[in-house]
């Protein structure tokens, strides 16, 4: 009954970091080689996993205009907003707490698409741009708990 984000993959550049997370909250976090590149007003972003190559994404992306904060109520609301995460550690769920300020979200035009990390998360990979994207330069979040649900 509480809107939040479960992760069914996760990849960072850092190793601390991916162990960190893994034993902290048992987040399926994975160490992966990352890149971004600007290319002509584009960017052309890549991820593969260092343990598996075929665990890769990678996306060439025009960021676009500056997008008002989400209402509430709102698709974007819905997407953007969500101050629960849940990871099951041990058999056991758990949730957290996110907090973070308000950040800038862009519209973004997604010109090319390759994902491996859908299968790798054991879902079907559906091998499209899908039809709503969004793009944000960052924002610092700050992550409390865990706690048993």
């Amino acid at each position: 009954g509480e809107p939040g984000v479960f992760f069914f993959s996760l990849e960072a550049s850092s190793l601390l970091a991916v162990k960190a997370a893994r034993w902290g909250w048992g987040l399926p976090y994975h160490h992966a080689s990352m890149s971004v590149e600007p290319k002509a007003g584009s960017f052309d972003y890549r991820s593969k996993r260092r343990d598996d190559p075929t665990a890769a994404f990678r996306a060439r992306y025009e960021p676009g205009a500056l997008l008002p904060p989400s209402a509430p109520g709102s698709f974007e609301f819905f997407l953007l907003e969500r101050y629960y995460l849940f990871a099951v550690r041990r058999g056991r769920v758990s949730k957290g707490h996110v907090h973070h300020a308000p950040y800038p979200v862009r519209e973004v035009s997604v010109a090319a698409l390759e994902d491996g990390l859908i299968e790798a998360a054991g879902l079907p990979n559906v091998n499209q741009i899908p039809p709503v994207a969004h793009f944000s330069e960052g924002v610092d979040v700050e992550i409390y708990g865990p706690w048993k649900v």
